[in-house]
Order: C-alpha cells, then sequence, then structure tokens
C-alpha cells in the first residue's frame, strides 16, 4: 500500500511539492481498476501448515462493495509432503480495486486459523503478475523467530493474475446476449 498512497498524492507532491499540512486528498482522482482473474497463488518457503501434517490451508479472497466486505473462498488445497512451497492454482477469480487475500489453515481438529493476509489493488498489477515480499505481508512480517515462514527467504508469496485475454473474452461475453437481440431483432 505504499505505492498506492505514492500513487495517490503523486499529483500533489509534483504540483506543490510537499502538500501542506491538513489538506484533503479527496480530489486525488483514484487509478484504473480493472478486472483481473488470478489464476495462482505460490508460497515459496511456506512449510509447516499448523499443528498436524494433515493441516488443509486455503485462501480467502475479500473486496469491499458497498460499504460492507464480500468475501469469496478459493478451493482448499491438501498440501504435497514433497513440495517446500505451497502452490493453489486453478483459481479463475475475478478481482478488481482493492482486494484482501488471507492465507487459513484448518488443522486436524477442524480448528480455522488466519496465518497471514496482504493487499492488492488491480491497478498495480504489472505484466499480469505480482511478486510481494515477506515484509509486506501481514502477519508474515511478524515470524521473527521463522517458525512458519523460511529465515532465508525474502519474499514467500507470488500471485499470477491471467492476461488480457481472459478479460477481452469476458467483455465480449458480456456483449453476447445484446448481439444475440440485435440479431433475434433483425430477422
Amino acid at each position: 500500500y505504499v505505492q498506492y498512497f505514492e500513487y495517490m498524492i503523486a499529483p500533489l507532491l509534483e504540483k506543490n511539492g510537499l502538500p501542506p499540512l491538513g489538506k484533503s486528498f479527496g480530489d486525488i482522482p483514484s487509478p484504473p481498476s480493472p478486472l483481473r482473474f488470478v489464476q495462482r497463488i505460490r508460497l515459496n518457503s511456506f512449510t509447516r501448515f499448523g499443528s498436524g501434517s494433515s493441516s488443509i490451508p486455503y485462501f480467502l479472497f475479500s473486496k469491499r462493495k458497498d460499504g460492507s466486505f464480500s468475501t469469496q473462498e478459493a478451493p482448499k488445497l491438501v498440501p504435497s509432503r514433497r513440495e517446500r512451497g505451497l502452490e493453489l492454482d486453478r483459481i479463475d477469480m475475478g478481482v478488481d480495486g482493492d482486494v484482501r487475500i488471507e492465507l487459513h489453515v484448518i488443522d486436524y481438529l477442524g480448528r480455522d486459523s488466519r496465518i497471514c493476509h496482504f493487499w492488492i489493488h488491480s491497478a498495480f498489477i504489472e505484466d499480469n503478475y505480482i511478486h510481494i515480499k515477506k515484509v509486506d505481508i501481514d502477519g508474515a512480517c511478524k515470524d521473527k523467530h521463522h517458525r512458519v515462514f523460511d529465515k532465508g527467504t525474502f519474499s514467500p508469496m507470488q500471485s499470477h493474475l491471467c492476461g488480457s485475454s481472459a478479460i477481452q473474452w469476458l467483455e465480449a461475453g458480456r456483449r453476447w446476449p445484446s448481439l444475440l437481440r440485435a440479431s433475434l431483432a433483425s430477422h
């Protein structure tokens, strides 16, 4: 969100230098919010899944709409014991604007725990790929004793978002009923 804040105040900084105290930022336009589809999330260093090897990790995607949060759950994942990290693919979850992504784990007793979370904004995703450092992830950055996330890694979480072809397909899909109605009306 440091980059997001920097983008939001950049016009004022450019125009006046540092903005005066008490200056309202309400007139700064928000960045465009293109629709993206999360395809895959990979955590490179997440090695411990709660209190047992049968724990099941999953992601929640939350977006603020009309003053409240709407939350979608990605499919739960049974981790492979051979893999060092954690990867969830075939998510196909549409996101736009500000989105909170949370990693949860259900342990062998059925208890749900939130491990970490981070925020993204679809306007700041370049080349359909985003790489998030451990220090930018709430929860992971507080893991000072490296109980959940490895010490040696500096960037445990990556998100891969699909390209414009899926967005074009979605937009074409939205227009298809009106094209169908137009062709039916002309006959």
